[in-house]
């Protein structure tokens, strides 16, 4: 009874996106705060995903970008997808569901969402449709869109059969979500390389958004679109200043 209650107070996705994420290895705990924050977490995610696929409303298989072409953040963003692949299935080789869902979401919340979105944005809604830098980032967005819905599954599974209906950009798609192939790994040329500069770049943004979080609390500005930066770098980051969007 009281497992039917939550069910339907809450939707059964998001009680398994529960069940998964306590240590199941002790006493369970459950209350209504603890529903709320896990109800939280999945609207993050559910509303990430909307973007993401509202983003490829206009965007086909076809158009997809070959990653060797892709811009160095982009190439990032899946190499940064690559590792939580195989953080996601290290977790569940451990029978580590917990570990597995916070993997997902920290990856929608300090990537995906306050970092890629956060700029591509304006990329998406201002190029021209059909602009080559539209397609590479919309390339990126197709990409983590077949990943995470095979991902999500496990769990949210009748959120990832919704989500796969309405990812109209493959039309060789398969009937259902969990008739669709395993995600693979991408091939990025010197992965590694990438991975280790955009590390840089993330620590000087890091510095730089710390910053305009001080001058905001200060008074001083009320929004990060009112500064302007002037880095200062070090000899071991002078390479970031190559860096253009």
């Amino acid at each position: 009874m009281i497992l039917l209650n939550l069910v339907n107070q809450y939707g059964a996705d998001i009680v398994r996106l529960w069940a998964t994420s306590v240590a199941y290895q002790q006493d369970v705990r459950i209350s209504d705060e603890i529903m709320k924050q896990v109800a939280e977490g999945y609207r993050k995610i559910r509303n990430t995903m909307r973007f993401v696929l509202g983003n490829l409303n206009d965007f086909k298989a076809s158009d997809l970008v070959e990653i060797k072409d892709l811009p160095g953040v982009d190439q990032y963003m899946l190499a940064k997808l690559n590792e939580l692949m195989k953080a996601y299935d290290e977790a569940y080789a451990n029978y580590d569901f917990a570990t597995a869902n916070q993997e997902i979401l920290n990856y929608f919340t300090n990537t995906l969402s306050s970092f890629y979105m956060d700029f591509t944005k304006d990329i998406l809604y201002i190029e021209d449709a059909n602009s080559p830098r539209r397609r590479q980032v919309q390339t990126v967005l197709y990409h983590h869109a077949k990943t995470m819905m095979k991902l999500l599954s496990t769990v949210l599974v009748f959120t990832a059969e919704e989500l796969h209906d309405h990812f109209h950009c493959d039309e060789n798609k398969a009937e259902s979500i969990f008739l669709e192939p395993k995600y693979e790994l991408f091939d990025i040329e010197n992965e590694e390389e990438v991975l280790a500069y955009f590390s840089k770049f993330m620590e000087v943004r890091k510095d730089v958004l710390k910053s305009m979080e001080g001058l905001r609390n200060e008074k001083l500005i009320k929004s990060n679109m009112e500064t302007k930066v002037t880095l200062s770098l070090k000899d071991e980051y002078k390479d970031i200043a190559q860096l253009r969007r």
